[in-house]
């Protein structure tokens, strides 16, 4: 076995840094060679873009002209396979039908069924260069599968008559009266009448004021948006993500720019 502290005394302090990133691999296969050898990355992650359009001979052809080419045999990874999210299996050209998932082949044959397709899919991903997968360990996709939050005691959840909520996660202590839409809410946050949040996330205790609109933005804990404000635009849009930092009230009125972080 090679001798961890003699590899390190080798390696440079860039190498070393680069080492610490696994990275999404760029979709040109000349710049994804550069990276391996100019930024001595640990690793890349596949996505189902990196097998359409290919056969599982030019996977292992491609995993290959990377471990020859790195320092360090680099980590290769896939996203996932397995359940909603299968990148290889996806493809015929790789597998006749996709990986299951956790949940779905534990009905089918308990825990020597999740074993069976476990062993399966390792050899089907080691035999294209892969050795490593971001696998579900628990699967939550089922909608009869209820998420608690960890908190101090609360009350409930408040919805107002008129309020208008669509896929969010709500914790308990909010009281919701204005639309709030793909959205987590942490415990304690106040969405007024005529407010709009869209595409964020609310840390616990933050007061949005009536028809103030905050969207694609993280907003830290006791923040206040002020009755009228602007936070961030669209994500459809293509803005960037804007961050508002614990403790700040923002301005009735005003307006937060995408991509802006502000902190006290």
């Amino acid at each position: 076995m090679t001798d961890i502290h003699a590899i390190l005394a080798s390696m440079t302090l860039e190498e070393k840094v680069g080492q610490l990133f696994v990275a999404r691999r760029p979709q040109d296969d000349t710049e994804a060679l550069k990276a391996i050898t100019d930024y001595h990355l640990g690793g890349f992650t596949l996505y189902a873009c990196d097998y359409e359009h290919r056969t599982p001979e030019d996977i292992r052809a491609l995993m290959a002209s990377y471990r020859e080419a790195a320092k360090l045999n680099p980590f290769i990874a896939v996203d996932c396979e397995g359940g909603r999210v299968v990148r290889a299996s996806k493809f015929p050209a790789f597998r006749e039908t996709n990986f299951k998932s956790p949940r779905d082949l534990f009905a089918e044959g308990g825990y020597e069924r999740i074993d069976a397709d476990t062993r399966e899919k390792c050899e089907f991903l080691r035999d294209l260069g892969v050795n490593f997968n971001y696998a579900p360990v628990l699967d939550l996709s089922g909608n009869d599968w209820r998420i608690f939050a960890r908190h101090s005691a609360s009350a409930p959840q408040f919805v107002g008559a008129r309020a208008s909520i669509e896929n969010c996660y709500i914790t308990e202590g909010c009281e919701i009266y204005g639309t709030v839409k793909n959205s987590v809410i942490g415990p304690g946050v106040k969405v007024m009448a005529g407010a709009h949040v869209e595409d964020c996330v609310l840390m616990g205790d933050c007061v949005i004021e009536a028809n103030a609109t905050v969207q694609y933005a993280i907003i830290d804990a006791d923040v206040t948006i002020g009755e009228g404000a602007t936070v961030g635009a669209p994500r459809s849009t293509g803005a960037e993500i804007a961050v508002v930092g614990e403790g700040i009230t923002i301005a009735a009125g005003a307006t937060v720019e995408p991509g802006a972080m502000l902190s006290e």
